[in-house]
């Protein structure tokens, strides 16, 4: 279980920033 864990945790710790950055544009680009 601690690995299914570690894997879910680091696949979304990949996606998680990437779609935040898709919805959410938070750098020099807007500002």
């Amino acid at each position: 279980m601690s690995d299914y864990k570690t894997q879910m945790f680091e696949i979304r710790q990949a996606i998680l920033p990437q779609i935040m950055m898709a919805y959410f544009p938070i750098g020099d680009n807007n500002y």
